[in-house]
């Protein structure tokens, strides 16, 4: 994986209003960039309602409804682990087996019986 493969992940944080700053298998940081209602407001309008991210939303929203502390803080939290979540099963998805095995047909790699890359410019040093 040579390119940078989160950048979707990231430009979609950025449209609801979150700016991530780093990432793990365990972790996510960022902050957000508007209010918790602007924020609850652009995912309900562009994220599908079956996502992680609608459902936090939801969650806070109804939270504020019925008086419940929701605070800004959990909110962020529930929003950074929606995103910790998508960029692992981004991840996984490019690193599994099938993609992998997708990536070599599509770009006609050939391998020698050693499994090392065939280059026609390593064939012709040989």
């Amino acid at each position: 994986m040579d390119h940078d493969w989160w950048d979707f992940v990231y430009e979609d944080a950025e449209r609801i209003g979150l700016k991530l700053t780093s990432f793990s298998e365990h972790d996510a940081n960022g902050e957000l960039t508007m209010s918790v209602s602007a924020v609850c407001s652009r995912i309900m309008k562009n994220h599908g309602k079956n996502t992680n991210t609608y459902e936090t939303a939801v969650w806070y929203r109804n939270g504020k409804r019925k008086g419940k502390r929701v605070s800004k803080d959990d909110f962020l939290y529930a929003l950074l682990d929606n995103y910790r979540i998508m960029l692992s099963e981004t991840y996984d998805d490019l690193t599994s087996d099938e993609q992998v095995a997708e990536t070599i047909r599509a770009n006609e790699y050939e391998f020698f019986a050693s499994g090392a890359m065939y280059a026609s410019a390593d064939y012709a040093a040989r």
